[in-house]
């Protein structure tokens, strides 16, 4: 699973496909989600292009949690920021 929408990262270049690369739970109960971005999906077994950490409570995952995968979810939660708003799963 991955997330697909065109952005221009910080250093300037352009990625548009976007996955889970590390997820940390902290005994805060709060998360934080690496994203690693690459130019396309066929680049996805390659080094990223950049690599992106969101922070978020536990709390916000519950809230999108679907009874499916916590990973859905937690691609459900990212679709909320506005970087990845109205990316399409892939």
């Amino acid at each position: 699973m991955a997330l697909s929408k065109e952005i221009t990262t910080q250093s300037g270049m352009s990625a548009k496909y976007h996955r889970v690369g590390t997820l940390y739970v902290a005994k805060d109960r709060d998360l934080f989600i690496s994203v690693h971005s690459y130019k396309d999906s066929s680049y996805k077994q390659h080094a990223p292009l950049y690599e992106t950490e969101y922070s978020f409570s536990f709390k916000d995952l519950e809230n999108y949690y679907t009874n499916d995968t916590v990973l859905t979810g937690i691609y459900n939660l990212l679709k909320t920021i506005p970087v990845f708003k109205d990316a399409e799963d892939c």
